[in-house]
């Protein structure tokens, strides 16, 4: 039995994490870092349509200036293939502004483009 069950591990390594977060779940995760009106400027710079995953995140002040900064992974569902996208924000005069933003790919899961401040 346990050797049925490793192949179909090593077979379907997706099914066993493919899981992201909807943008209601990151929010929870980051309230206690944001006010509300910051975590809706995130909100308002990701598509409204269209559909998304959040894969990775971390909260920390990469400006220097003594305020929360975020940075997170995003996987559209429109991107075809094994795309990712990560994206930087920075608290600047009391808004979340986007900062930077790369694309990267991934081989197996997203969790492998992860984001440290």
């Amino acid at each position: 039995m346990k050797r049925i069950i490793l192949i179909l591990i090593f077979l379907f390594p997706t099914l066993t994490f493919s899981q992201g977060m909807t943008f209601d779940q990151f929010a929870n995760k980051i309230q206690k870092y944001f006010d509300n009106k910051l975590i809706a400027d995130l909100e308002s710079a990701l598509p409204q349509e269209g559909g998304y995953q959040i894969w990775g995140w971390d909260v920390g002040d990469f400006t220097g200036d003594g305020y929360y900064d975020v940075a997170f992974s995003v996987r559209y569902k429109s991107d075809k293939g094994k795309i990712i996208r990560a994206f930087m924000f920075a608290d600047i005069e009391g808004y979340l502004k986007e900062v930077a933003s790369f694309k990267y790919e991934f081989f197996e899961i997203p969790l492998e483009i992860g984001v440290v401040v």
